[in-house]
């Protein structure tokens, strides 16, 4: 992996075009430029290891990567995608291995980065949430099936300040 630089409104200019920033100002996007490392990677190379612990989040520029996880691969990403928030995030272990399917251009940023103002702007906060809302519902949707509805605990109504008291 190499650093790559270029002037900060033509990084900026090029983010426009990505999904994931595409709701973004020019000056919006000059402050996410200044918190992110722009790295060349090469295909083939693995960006994120399942189980091993990440500081870092990843959004591909240029390019193609695939996720894998126990030797099943889950999806295909490429530009605009982002992955390794969660790592980020939580300090907690990759749940995918990515890999590069051809040479990329990606936006990094430590956790720090990620939890900036430079970068937690509304428009890509939202298609962060969304693309993430939708990962864990694919998630759950192919998890085993085995309880039925009736199996599942009914709700119970808490009465306010009577919290301490809840019956089963």
């Amino acid at each position: 992996m190499s650093t790559h630089r270029r002037s900060d409104r033509k990084r900026a200019l090029a983010l426009k075009e990505l999904p994931l920033f595409s709701s973004c100002t020019v000056a919006e996007l000059r402050k996410v430029v200044s918190v992110t490392t722009e790295l060349q990677v090469g295909a083939g190379d693995r960006l994120t290891e399942v189980g091993e612990y990440g500081t870092e989040s990843f959004v591909i520029v240029t390019g193609y990567a695939t996720v894998w996880r126990n030797g099943t691969r889950i999806d295909h990403l490429g530009p605009g995608s982002f992955f390794g928030e969660m790592a980020a995030l939580d300090r907690g272990a990759r749940t995918a291995t990515v890999i590069a399917e051809t040479d990329l251009r990606v936006l990094v940023m430590t956790r720090q980065e990620l939890l900036s103002s430079q970068f937690f702007i509304a428009p890509i906060v939202e298609r962060m949430l969304s693309v993430v809302d939708r990962r864990l519902r694919r998630a759950l949707e192919a998890m085993p099936h085995e309880a039925s509805a009736a199996d599942e605990p009914r709700a119970t109504r808490i009465e306010p300040g009577l919290d301490s008291a809840i019956a089963s």
